[in-house]
């Protein structure tokens, strides 16, 4: 209804008799566009929720409850901070053991406290391999220089520990320092990075999209709210911006996006059987060629008590 004379009297006859009323074309047409997308999210398949029944719940468990132990008394009566929001980041190997239980691929991997032992493990596992500092304290390694790449010999991988040490030194923070994590080198792979985080409003969010380097350069992810349906988290890649380099650009290999919705499946799974999971930061996540797989080489995860409403629903999940 365009015009000033009688435009009153005239909204409120249509409006008590539901009619949605407009002032301007413009209005009429944005409502309608969000009308036919909203029919077409109402009418399009909902698609499954996959479960994986080679989940280890009850390994999965043990380890949080283990890494959140010392926080099971929450925080002191009276200070004001909610008991669940008192979270602890989970040690490296007990990240990369909750995501093997559910049957998340990640690299093989071993603590060293010392560059004769890192040495021995880089010997073991076969050269060449990457160190990554392992602390309890400082989460964002390649900020203070705690990552160190392909070292391909004893000699090597004793130089990349010392440069890991002095950085930390430098910085005032060598005690912060447990040791360092020995990894073979994943060749041939792209970053992606996979997550979750735990939004006031909704609750657990389910993240994706190309990661390392990649992440702060193009922040190219997608985000659905959990849990997500096959159909979901096939969207979630689709709608990447650098969705044709996972089929295959100017010559490079088409990689395993199969790989890829399997393993935001099983994270979904995990988040939602694990409420006390309350961040998770893969990155980077190797996708390989078409058929090989994904490989998980870095990961982190923050977890919190469970709290009354978490124990019941762990309790309905394992009945």
């Amino acid at each position: 209804m365009m015009g000033e004379v009688g435009g009153g009297e005239g909204f409120d006859i249509l409006e008590s008799h539901g009619v949605p009323t407009f002032r301007f074309p413009e209005d009429a047409v944005t409502a309608l566009a969000q009308l036919t997308r909203y029919g077409a999210w109402r009418s399009a398949p909902q698609g499954t929720y996959l479960r994986f029944k080679d989940a280890r719940r009850g390994e999965a468990q043990a380890i949080l409850r283990r890494a959140t132990a010392t926080l099971a008394g929450g925080a002191p009566a009276g200070d004001g901070i909610p008991r669940q929001e008192a979270a602890v980041w989970l040690a490296p190997l007990d990240s990369y053991a909750l995501l093997d239980a559910y049957g998340i691929r990640t690299a093989p991997t071993r603590f060293a406290r010392s560059a004769e032992e890192a040495a021995e493990a880089a010997q073991a596992l076969g050269l060449p391999v990457a160190l990554k500092l392992s602390s309890t304290t400082i989460t964002h390694k390649s900020d203070v220089q705690g990552v160190q790449l392909g070292l391909n010999s004893a000699a090597a991988v004793n130089a990349g520990f010392a440069r890991i040490e002095k950085a930390l030194a430098a910085l005032g923070r060598r005690n912060e320092m447990d040791g360092v994590l020995v990894q073979p080198m994943a060749r041939n792979g792209l970053e992606m990075v996979l997550g979750m985080t735990h939004d006031p409003q909704f609750g657990p969010v389910l993240m994706t999209g190309l990661g390392g380097t990649y992440l702060e350069l193009f922040r190219d992810v997608q985000f659905a709210l959990q849990p997500v349906t096959d159909r979901e988290i096939a969207q979630m890649v689709d709608r990447l911006r650098s969705r044709p380099i996972l089929d295959g650009y100017r010559g490079e290999p088409a990689r395993d996006v199969d790989a890829l919705h399997e393993t935001l499946a099983r994270l979904s799974q995990l988040v939602e059987e694990n409420p006390q999971v309350r961040e998770m930061d893969l990155n980077p996540m190797m996708l390989f060629p078409k058929g090989e797989g994904g490989l998980v080489v870095d990961a982190r995860i923050r977890a919190a008590p469970s709290d009354a409403y978490q124990e019941y629903v762990i309790a309905s999940l394992e009945e």
